[in-house]
């Protein structure tokens, strides 16, 4: 945690940022110790997505976030770090009272609670993440203290009181059976720092309740347990393991199998209980559906689509009502809904899978109608597994899948129950796999868990084999499409983390080896995906060797491959409950950014996805209710669409043009940056730039090919108006399709600054300083204030005073008398900064400084007209004012100033070959004195005269926190230094005492693009002029150096005039215009001359 105190504003800043590392994080003076923040970026950018459902680059707690972060780096306090939890955020309080109150921003935290609360099934909760708002109400003891380094700290306790809302997963898609739910309560959090650990910051408690809906089959649990209070409990730092047993003492642990019942077949009723098929697109819905369906979508390579789905018929009686239904897409409209013949009896879900142009499917199915008062263990017993084909119009009639039989020699018939069944299919094998469970367990968390396989060769089934037998709960269970591997997740009551296991079916089952938790396990083209903290990874079934990691961190997902790369396509929770579908594409690891590709306004219970013949990504979706009162598990909807309608054109952050193109009816280029967060790819957009009152400065259409997921820059030219003034403007950018969110298609600045210039600096008698100012910028100074150093900007101000209002256009000259007091010394000279600050903003300050080598003999008036004596030429062995030993008579009895020079071999001291010449002049020549921070310029240095004995000379720099210089004269310019200025000196050896110095101004903009315009033509002896364009982010330096390939032909002056010489005629010369602010940035031109 780091805080900024904003004096100008009396606000205080503070960013949390902890994360579980291997190595503790440490800000200090110098920027980063650790590679923690850059890790952080990706961490806490998917901590808050997960948290939120929302995109990070349109919130303003990340631009907060990361805006301040930006400051944090500059402070010169050090703070080290070492957390095991994970919390993130932005707080802003105002201190105008005298007392911190909160203003705005929140807190993001994760937590897994698994460990700190137990069912009676394993594992419990999987990760609740969870935004915590702030701003109802913050209290605690706050204080800033000023630290040794100069630099205000915040200090003290934080209590924040807000909300929680997320949601949860327990025991999700185990044995094909579902547990989820919403968590609501309050959140109590107290943060207290400066720290060392998150554990002596961070204390969480809360109040919570959980709202959890059980289903199995067509059972799920009575109302009265559908809630769950905590009561009290503190999450974070993890209470004793023996608080812990109290807790859970206290609370009801065991369900009961009667407290199972039907689920309420009340959507039924509903009038609206209708199918809508849309053939213009392929959408197909169906209201008031089956609530636990988990429908099924294929894609066949023709456009022909199939879907399959669990629904309600309402002609069986409610312990037999669930029926298989399917619906053909012929790639026009969908037909009408299919039964699957069933007998009358009771079915579950299906796995599906396509070969050669047909569908196998597998499912549970009881072995015949179950009566009114079997119980759920019995209608458990009954089931077995069966399985059909679709040959492309219809399926055909269900055969049972042999696995009653006792394969143990016992005689007994298969009474346990079928679960996390699947199929795989190659040519004419297909293969069936499923897990049992010795208790009929619906989450394998008790008894003995059995994983078998059968296999199908030509129609004839080969006996089913036992594949593993272990008493470990058995999760995740999964097979990839060609039946050819098997994965699965095994966790012991002693191992939080589990293991996860590969088989290839004949017996061979091996362990990947990892030190961390993994869940939703997914195979896509022989890869196995699966979630850890930090994201998805994935590993090759063949080798069992990691393959490559996305750095999403999610709770849920599906996985297909397209061509070269892979679509994850994922839920996102808001905090209302409400999901949203999102996905990236990838490989290894580099993957594109996430984009949003639904929005239904609902709860996501379910979803399958395929391919389109376009590559688009469809989804088969079961969407629930999301009212006040949370997720409505009673009724579902049934929605197929190809997720290419939901649209989303991104304006970035800034809007960036070149200050020396912004003149009265001229014309500037803005640049900026747009997302396309959709599937499509979008060809072109319309762009709009308009002014506080209005006037549309430019208004047209923008062509840029830009991919799904793919940010670009543009720019477009603006015709300014006649008269400047200052204004913001706003740029719009509109999509040429329906967007679904036009919060974020804009982007705004500022242009018209006020711009104050010091013409001159000049010394008058005695101590008075004349500075002369002028405003050229477009905006009226009201006043101003002036500062004076001597020889350095980083010590404290020697003087200081006011100045008058200045008009726009205006000039004007003051004068100030610089106190004796102030000076030390009866004489001396030194160099006079002054620095002029205006009460208006400005966007160029590298002209607000003006210098003067300014003289004070306090015995003896100074006369401007004869300056004083120099001391880097004085004698300091003689009484002579200005000798100059290079002119010295030598045959002086005086001794030489410095025998240390003096060539002891040699008896004759006049000899004009013994004298040594010293340096009286140095010269520094450099591409510019505005550098971008955290670039590079080489400085040279010319010494003078020629014939100098020793011409060796030391660099240095006035301050080393803003810029260093090695032996060479490369300057290095600090990160985050924007608006600091340093000199750099360069000093001789000589002993003569001269030098030079080079003063150079750190620039907080960097210059992005040069691009240069004009004929490519011209006559042997003509000229021509060739405009560039620059692109720089704020305050930049954006003056160019020109340059020609060949001067025997061609020249070019700094305004970019060519001039060609008559023997041209027939040459190509390359014209180059080279950013002087250090970023390398430059453009060439090739002109051929005729």
């Amino acid at each position: 945690m780091q805080a900024v105190y904003n004096k100008e504003n009396k606000t205080v800043e503070v960013l949390i940022g902890f994360k579980k590392m291997d190595d503790s994080a440490v800000i200090g003076p110098d920027g980063n110790k650790t590679a923690y923040w850059s890790e952080s970026y990706r961490k806490v950018k998917n901590l808050y997505q997960d948290a939120t459902g929302k995109k990070v680059t349109t919130t303003k707690l990340w631009n907060d976030y990361s805006k301040l972060r930006g400051k944090l780096k500059k402070q010169n306090a050090s703070l080290g770090l070492k957390a095991s939890a994970s919390v993130a955020g932005y707080l802003e309080f105002s201190c105008g009272s005298g007392k911190p109150v909160f203003s705005k921003g929140g807190i993001v935290t994760e937590m897994k609670t698994g460990a700190d609360y137990t069912f009676h099934w394993n594992p419990p909760f999987s990760a609740v993440y969870t935004r915590i708002g702030v701003g109802v109400d913050s209290a605690g003891n706050l204080e800033l203290k000023y630290n040794n380094a100069k630099q205000f700290v915040f200090s003290g306790s934080l209590a924040i009181n807000g909300t929680l809302e997320g949601a949860i997963g327990i025991g999700s898609k185990r044995g094909g059976t579902y547990a989820e739910g919403t968590l609501t309560g309050k959140m109590n959090s107290k943060l207290k720092f400066p720290v060392a650990s998150l554990e002596d910051s961070l204390e969480v408690t809360g109040n919570l309740t959980a709202k959890i809906n059980i289903a199995v089959l067509n059972y799920d649990l009575t109302e009265d347990n559908l809630k769950h209070d905590f009561g009290d409990y503190q999450f974070y730092p993890a209470q004793s393991k023996a608080k812990m047993r109290s807790i859970q003492k206290r609370a009801k642990s065991v369900i009961d199998e009667s407290e199972m019942t039907l689920t309420d077949r009340s959507y039924l009723k509903d009038t609206e209980n209708s199918i809508q098929a849309y053939a213009l697109d392929g959408t197909f819905e169906k209201e008031n559906c089956f609530p636990n369906s988990a429908p099924q979508l294929i894609s066949f390579t023709n456009g022909k689509k199939l879907l399959i789905w669990n629904d309600d018929n309402p002609e069986k009686d409610k312990k037999n009502n669930v029926a298989i239904y399917y619906c053909v897409y012929d790639g026009q409209s969908w037909g009408e809904p299919k039964l699957l013949e069933d007998g009358g009896c009771l079915c579950g879900s299906v796995s599906a899978v396509e070969n050669n142009g047909k569908v196998n499917i597998v499912f549970s199915r009881s072995n015949g109608q179950v009566y009114a008062e079997d119980t759920l263990d019995d209608t458990l017993r009954q089931m077995d597994l069966y399985t059909a084909e679709f040959d492309g119009e219809n399926f055909s009639f269900p055969d049972k899948l042999k696995t009653e039989e006792d394969y143990m020699g016992s005689g007994n018939t298969n009474s346990v129950y079928e679960m996390m069944y699947s199929v795989g299919g190659n040519e004419d094998q297909l293969c069936y796999a499923w897990v049992e469970n010795t208790e009929n367990s619906y989450f394998l968390s008790e008894g003995s868990n059995s994983i078998y396989r059968v296999e199908d060769v030509g129609g004839g089934v080969v006996d089913k084999e036992s594949i593993r037998y272990t008493t470990d709960t058995v999760s995740d269970f999964v097979m990839s499409k060609d039946g050819r591997y098997m994965a699965w997740k095994e966790t012991s009551s002693d191992d939080d983390i589990g293991k996860i296991y590969v088989s290839t079916g004949s017996g061979d089952v091996k362990s990947i080896s990892t030190d961390e938790e993994f869940s939703n396990l997914k195979i896509a083209d022989g890869q196995l995906f699966a979630t850890k903290e930090d994201g998805i990874c994935y590993w090759d079934l063949a080798t069992r060797k990691e393959e490559g990691e996305c750095s999403l961190n999610l709770s849920d997902y599906e996985v297909v491959k397209n061509g070269d790369s892979y679509i994850i396509v994922y839920r996102q929770v808001d905090e209302s409950g409400k999901q949203t579908l999102w996905m990236v594409k990838g490989s290894e690891s580099n993957w594109g950014e996430s984009v949003q590709i639904s929005d239904d306004n609902s709860y996501i219970r379910s979803m399958s996805i395929s391919l389109d013949e376009e590559g688009n990504v469809m989804a088969a979706q079961n969407l629930l209710d999301v009212t006040k009162d949370g997720v409505q598990f009673d009724k579902g909807t049934l929605k197929v669409d190809t997720l290419d309608s939901y649209a989303d054109l991104i304006c970035g952050e800034y809007l960036a043009y070149d200050s020396d193109k912004i003149v009265p009816d001229g014309n500037a280029d803005f640049a900026f940056s747009v997302l396309n967060n959709s599937q499509k790819e979008m060809n072109s957009f319309e762009a709009v730039i308009k002014d506080e009152k209005e006037n549309v400065l430019y208004s047209g259409e923008v062509s840029e090919n830009i991919a799904s997921g793919e940010e670009k820059e543009c720019t477009v030219t603006a015709h300014l108006p006649a008269s400047i003034q200052k204004t913001k403007v706003t740029l719009t950018v509109t999509p040429s399709y329906h967007e679904a969110d036009t919060t974020n298609n804009s982007c705004s600045t500022t242009y018209g600054y006020a711009n104050i210039q010091i013409a001159n600096v000049e010394q008058k008698e005695n101590n008075q300083v004349a500075v002369t100012m002028k405003n050229t910028g477009y905006e009226a100074i009201t006043g101003l204030s002036i500062a004076f150093y001597l020889n350095s900007e980083e010590d404290t101000p020697i003087y200081t005073g006011e100045g008058s209002a200045l008009a726009v256009g205006e000039t004007v000259i003051k004068t100030y008398t610089i106190p004796e007091n102030v000076l030390e010394g009866e004489e001396g000279t030194a160099s006079l900064i002054c620095v002029v600050t205006p009460k208006e903003e400005e966007q160029e300050t590298a002209d607000n400084t003006g210098y003067l080598e300014f003289s004070w003999n306090k015995t003896k008036p100074v006369n401007p007209g004869k300056p004083n004596p120099d001391d880097s030429k004085k004698d300091d062995n003689t009484d002579k004012p200005n000798p100059d030993d290079s002119k010295k008579d030598d045959t002086t009895d005086k001794p030489k100033p410095d025998d240390s020079k003096k060539d002891d071999n040699t008896d004759k001291p006049n000899d004009i070959s013994n004298r040594q010449i010293k340096v009286n002049s140095i010269q520094i020549a450099g591409i510019s004195k505005q550098i971008a921070q955290g670039k590079k310029v080489t400085l040279k240095a010319a010494v003078y005269p020629n014939t100098a004995t020793n011409k060796r000379i030391i660099w240095t720099s006035s301050n080393p926190k803003v810029a260093t210089v090695n032996a060479n004269g490369v300057v290095t310019v600090k990160k985050k230094t924007g608006g600091k200025k340093v000199t750099i000196t360069a000093t001789a050896t000589d002993g003569s005492r001269v030098s030079a110095s080079w003063k150079v101004t750190s620039m907080k903009g960097i210059v992005k693009k040069v691009k240069i315009t004009g004929a490519k033509t011209v006559k042997a002896g003509k000229s021509l002029k060739l405009k560039a364009n620059v692109t720089a982010t704020k305050k930049a330096n954006k003056k160019l150096q020109w340059t020609s390939s060949n001067t025997k032909y061609a020249t070019v002056n700094a305004k970019g005039v060519v001039k060609t010489k008559k023997t041209a005629k027939g040459k190509a010369i390359k014209i180059t215009a080279m950013a002087t602010d250090g970023s390398g940035k430059k453009a060439t031109f090739k002109i051929k001359v005729k």
